[in-house]
C-alpha cells in the first residue's frame, strides 16, 4: 500500500492577527535518475483556516507522497488577500515548479556527473542530500521575494523553508517562526 507524509498536528503559539489562514508549500525530489520533482500546495481551506494564538489542530492531512529516497523542503505561509501561488496567479506555482526544479536537477546531475568520473559518491551520501536540500531552500527564499512581495502578492512566510527528514515510524516536529506567526507542525507517515 502507498504511504504519503501528513501533517499529524499543528500548534499556533502565535498568529499575525488573530485569524490566520495558512497553508504548506511543499518540495520533493528524488533520485536517481532522471531526477523528478513536485512542488505541492496545501491549504488554505478547512484545516488551515482561522488559527488562533494557542489553538492546536490534530487532524491528519497529507501534504505529499512518501517515498523513501526522496528530499522533502516545507515552507509555511499566512494568506492575506488571496493564495499568492494560486488564485489569480497561478503562473507564480509553475514558476515555483520549474525553478525548484531546475535546482534539485542541476544539483544531482552535478553528483551523479562527479561520482561517474571517481570524484564523488554514489548513491548520495546524508551530507550530500542535507547539501541538496539547502539549495532547494535558497531557491525558495529567493521565490518568496518575487511571489510574496508588493505588487505580486503580499503573503507572509513563516520562518523559513526547513528540510523535513522523515521515515516510517518518525513523528518530527518543524518551528516556523516569523512575522508572520509561531507554528509548530508534527509530520508522520501512514
Amino acid at each position: 500500500m502507498a504511504k504519503s507524509v501528513y501533517v499529524d498536528r499543528m500548534q499556533c503559539k502565535s498568529s499575525a492577527d488573530a485569524a490566520d489562514d495558512i497553508y504548506m508549500v511543499v518540495f520533493r525530489g528524488g533520485w536517481p535518475e532522471p531526477f523528478t520533482s513536485r512542488v505541492g500546495v496545501v491549504g488554505p481551506g478547512d484545516f488551515w483556516d482561522d488559527f488562533d494564538d494557542d489553538e492546536v489542530w490534530n487532524d491528519d492531512i497529507m501534504v505529499a507522497k512518501y517515498i523513501s529516497n526522496n528530499v522533502y523542503v516545507v515552507m509555511l505561509a499566512e494568506r492575506d488577500a488571496d493564495n499568492d501561488l494560486l488564485d489569480n496567479n497561478a503562473q507564480h506555482l509553475d514558476l515555483w515548479r520549474s525553478q525548484l526544479g531546475v535546482v534539485w536537477r542541476t544539483y544531482m546531475t552535478a553528483l551523479r556527473a562527479a561520482s561517474l568520473t571517481g570524484g564523488g559518491n554514489w548513491p548520495p551520501n546524508a551530507q550530500q542530500l542535507s547539501d541538496a536540500a539547502n539549495a532547494v531552500i535558497t531557491g525558495m527564499n529567493g521565490l518568496v521575494g518575487v511571489s510574496f512581495k508588493w505588487p505580486v502578492g503580499d503573503d507572509d512566510a513563516i520562518g523559513k523553508p526547513q528540510r523535513l527528514s522523515i521515515a516510517p515510524g518518525d513523528t518530527p516536529e518543524l518551528t516556523f517562526k516569523g512575522a508572520g506567526g509561531d507554528y509548530r507542525v508534527r509530520f508522520k507517515i501512514k
